[in-house]
């Protein structure tokens, strides 16, 4: 195992979304294709909070870190299936939930419990095995290929050899390498990336909006610094108190989401919401301010991106702007509604 920092020249790979311009764009600007699949009231499986969603053979797989502290399992129609993992003190019980990821090569469910231990299960709930990874404390978790993907998020370690911000273990969870220092300070700011570790097989996004940069991950990983006109400094990530003085002076990622090759990003600029839509070189599809409730980006299915929403944004907000037809009638006591939808 070495220690090791990108070899890819970041000004190579610079993503411009500075040019900021003078439209308004709304959803229906934007996005089309409107899905709403209301999920199924029960007790046992009302959500307090969606912290992610992830996707695998049509199934949701949703994790509710206030109300049930566990993931919940809903097929295509919403209907709740099963949960997995469970808080408390047993041996195949977590103390905490903080992420989790599926692990489709090896069909398995990684629940990540802080700073570091990782809870497997398999994809009926049964529990498999339990692991402290150790080597430094972790924010999120997904997997690429057989290999395990670990986030520190600048919340760990600032010196020594557990101060990187990216960790790659493999399907038994052996470290393999880490990447990219941390920077010298903990950033205690809640990051606004609805799902910082995105991807495929074949490359995995990390979107760090503290230094704003994107790193993709395949067989070497490459920096992409993302420019923007006056970016928010790092050390102002440092404290909640003070990210929130300084958050109408400067600017910074709110959202991203990798689609195919286009990059979307939600940012502030001047105190505004923007949005832009670019890929990897540049060409810009769409780009100007953003007029509306701002659907949160937490997982991309091919070219649709997963999102949700509760019954009162839809009836105060989305009803308008989406032509859904439900079944049955729905109301504010209800579970939530998964929203899909693509890129126009």
């Amino acid at each position: 195992m070495a220690s090791c920092t990108p070899k890819a020249t970041e000004e190579s790979h610079i993503i411009l979304i500075d040019d900021v311009k003078n439209v308004t764009l709304t959803p229906n600007d934007i996005f089309t294709d409107y899905e709403l699949i209301p999920l199924e009231t029960r007790k046992e499986c009302l959500i307090g909070d969606i912290t992610k969603i992830e996707v695998y053979n049509g199934i949701y797989y949703i994790l509710d870190c206030q109300n049930q502290k566990s993931i919940l399992a809903f097929d295509e129609n919403g209907k709740y299936i099963r949960r997995i993992g469970k808080v408390g003190s047993g041996p195949e019980e977590y103390p905490q939930i903080r992420d989790f990821t599926i692990d489709q090569i090896n069909g398995r469910i990684i629940i990540l419990s802080p700073p570091s231990i990782v809870y497997v299960y398999d994809m009926d709930g049964k529990f498999l095995l339990s692991k402290d990874l150790k080597v430094s404390s972790f924010e999120d978790i997904s997997t690429q290929g057989n290999n395990i993907i670990c986030y520190t998020k600048h919340l760990t370690y600032t010196e020594g050899e557990g101060a990187f911000l990216i960790f790659r273990f493999d399907e038994k969870f052996n470290l393999i390498d880490k990447y990219i220092p941390v920077y010298q300070k903990q950033l205690y700011s809640p990051s606004t990336i609805s799902v910082p570790i995105q991807g495929d097989e074949q490359n995995t996004y990390v979107i760090d909006a503290f230094t704003h940069k994107i790193y993709s991950m395949g067989n070497d990983v490459k920096v992409y610094p993302v420019q923007l006109s006056n970016p928010m400094p790092t050390e102002k990530f440092a404290e909640a108190s003070l990210f929130m003085q300084h958050m109408r002076d400067y600017d910074y990622i709110f959202d991203a989401a990798v689609i195919d090759s286009t990059l979307a990003f939600n940012y502030i600029h001047n105190g505004n919401l923007y949005y832009t839509a670019t890929d990897f070189n540049n060409r810009v599809q769409y780009s100007g301010r953003y007029s509306g409730i701002k659907p949160p980006f937490m997982d991309v299915v091919g070219d649709t991106i997963i999102s949700y929403m509760n019954v009162i944004q839809y009836d105060e907000y989305w009803k308008e702007k989406i032509n859904h037809v439900f079944n049955d009638s729905i109301s504010i006591d209800d579970n939530y509604l998964i929203m899909r939808f693509r890129l126009k």
